[in-house]
């Protein structure tokens, strides 16, 4: 017999299931318009064809999709006692997402503006798939000060994307550097996976 804790939980990630990004405006409306898994089957189709619509969700077979799996759905418990609490949890927690939605928002406005200020912003708008995401970061890790980095090799041993070879008797053994700034190593990482929706020479390297 399945508590009533679990039925809850099983009916949260069903909803979860009809939104792939959970950290958008949509998401937390869907969820303030209908808090609970038994109010949302009852919204008319209309009333989801519009909501989805409002939300710029232009695809009619994704809105399809989700508008099928709401009108499915099965509660597994109608405790009041359960499903109460857990609503104004849920509504608790929505109301924190949208704070640090906006406040993230806020940080990429300021991040783009400073970043098109400084001179060197054109040089790393330039690279393939830098764009608004990456080409900041990538100033950043690079710095101001020209002559803070030698070489390319350098950076590279600094970001931790340089190889390291160990070699013990007849063994030898490659693999990155374990000591570094995560966060830069990343930043390097992600960009050069990105670059390859846009270089083709990205792509055989």
């Amino acid at each position: 017999m399945v508590n009533s804790g679990s039925e809850v939980r099983a009916d949260a990630v069903r909803r979860l299931q009809w939104f792939q990004d959970k950290d958008t405006g949509i998401f937390c409306d869907f969820l303030s318009h209908w808090p609970t898994l038994k109010a949302a089957p009852l919204a008319r189709r209309t009333t989801l064809v519009h909501f989805f619509q409002a939300h710029y969700v232009r695809s009619a077979a994704v809105i399809q999709t989700r508008i099928e799996a709401i009108k499915s759905a099965v509660a597994l418990t109608t405790d009041d006692g359960v499903i109460t609490p857990k609503t104004l949890l849920a509504q608790a927690l929505v109301a924190q997402l949208r704070v640090h939605l906006q406040a993230i928002a806020d940080f990429d406005k300021a991040i783009a503006q400073r970043a098109q200020e400084h001179p060197n912003c054109p040089l790393f708008d330039a690279l393939p798939g830098a764009g608004v995401v990456f080409a900041p970061r990538l100033l950043v890790a690079f710095g101001e000060p020209q002559e803070r980095y030698t070489s390319a090799e350098e950076l590279h041993k600094y970001a931790g994307i340089a190889p390291v070879t160990e070699r013990r008797g007849t063994k030898a053994w490659v693999h990155w550097r374990l000591q570094c700034p995560t966060c830069l190593r990343q930043t390097f990482v992600e960009w050069a996976a990105e670059s390859t929706r846009h270089a083709f020479w990205a792509q055989v390297y």
